[in-house]
């Protein structure tokens, strides 16, 4: 987010500084409507799937990928078991 940003640079340049007044500092420069951006509940859409294993979803998790280390999760739709 452009907070973390925001942070990462006051970081870089070595200047100590408490992430509530960072915060409070943006707040001011960009106004409260920006904070309450984030807040918003993403809208999840219902489906509809006619039988097991009709549909998979499945994900992966690159984070470790420096170490060897690939996550995938799938998830049956149907009864929503990993």
């Amino acid at each position: 987010s452009g907070l973390r940003y925001l942070e990462g640079r006051i970081r870089e340049a070595e200047i100590r500084v408490q992430r509530a007044r960072i915060r409070e500092a943006a707040k001011r420069v960009f106004g409260p409507s920006v904070f309450l951006q984030r807040k918003a509940k993403i809208a999840r859409r219902d489906f509809w799937v006619a039988t097991l294993n009709a549909l998979w979803s499945g994900d992966g998790h690159h984070k470790l990928i420096m170490y060897g280390i690939v996550i995938h999760g799938f998830i049956e739709a149907y009864s929503r078991l990993v």
